[in-house]
């Protein structure tokens, strides 16, 4: 059974390098964020989205819940989520088009109740990203969202108790880590 009973993807980013919304771009016919949905629906009992457009919520299928602050990063989609559902939540940008249901369901089984986070790594790092965040993390998280310029997900990180998912857990389950590939520039989704 999984332990981790919401999911939320995260569509508020402003797609300024892919110069249109990353969640509607297409892959096989279908959204990106509809692809996504359909992916975190079958391991997870209640899903959102968080987008403050329409057009994304209905692409999804999925209930939205906006986020308050704008132009402040993926900060506010995890506080929009965590506050919404009030327990810990697997959260996921909306331009991951692999996601991987066997390396998520095996990253919630290993959730333990004293975390903040459990954050997989890839060969680029931490994948903040594609991780579970607990509610706990709310009150670091809000005073930063009041900043001019928030801090970056992975100096929040940094001061949490944070449980890191190595990369070779992860290939374990895709050996090419293509579950981490995000699709931010036209080039990303040429390849």
């Amino acid at each position: 059974m999984n332990p981790i009973r919401c999911a939320a993807i995260l569509a508020g980013g402003l797609s300024t390098r892919m110069g249109r919304d990353k969640a509607l771009l297409e892959i096989d016919g279908e959204p990106l964020v509809r692809r996504s949905a359909r992916t975190l629906q079958t391991l997870f009992e209640r899903v959102i989205v968080i987008t403050n457009r329409e057009e994304v919520a209905r692409a999804a299928h999925l209930p939205s819940v906006p986020d308050a602050h704008s132009n402040k990063g993926p900060l506010v989609g995890i506080e929009a989520a965590l506050s919404h559902f009030g327990e810990p939540t697997f959260l996921v940008a909306c331009d991951l088009p692999y996601l991987n249901t066997d390396l998520i369901r095996f990253q919630c089984q290993q959730w333990e109740e004293n975390l903040d986070a459990l954050v997989p790594v890839s060969d680029d790092g931490l994948e903040p990203l594609h991780a579970i965040w607990a509610p706990s993390c709310l009150p670091m998280i809000r005073p930063s969202l009041e900043q001019e310029r928030p801090p970056s997900l992975r100096r929040v990180l940094g001061s949490l108790n944070v449980k890191v998912l190595e990369t070779k857990e992860a290939r374990r389950f895709d050996a090419q880590l293509r579950c981490f590939e995000n699709w931010n520039t036209p080039e990303d989704v040429a390849l």
